[in-house]
């Protein structure tokens, strides 16, 4: 059986009992992942690389930001043009 638990705005005491009570069951295996507030997303090496480098082209004022209307727009475009292409 497997069970989980999340637990929110909780403190060291809450996190400590309930550490202490899981290990007094021996047979009993178990994984605590503490969430310290600073997101429980973790960015693989790559995306991070990747993200860095968006950081960079933006401060440089070199990427080039749409509106939502406009990629919908542009992207009706680019389908209309692959279904004339294979209709």
């Amino acid at each position: 059986m497997q069970i989980s638990v999340q637990i929110e705005n909780g403190n060291q005491n809450i996190f400590n009992a309930l550490k202490a009570i899981l290990k007094a069951q021996p047979n009993l295996n178990f994984h605590i992942e503490k969430n310290t507030g600073k997101g429980s997303y973790r960015l693989s090496k790559a995306d991070e690389a990747d993200f860095k480098e968006t950081l960079r082209l933006l401060e440089k004022g070199e990427l080039e930001f749409v509106s939502a209307d406009e990629m919908r727009a542009r992207t009706d475009k680019g389908v209309a043009k692959i279904k004339a292409k294979y209709a």
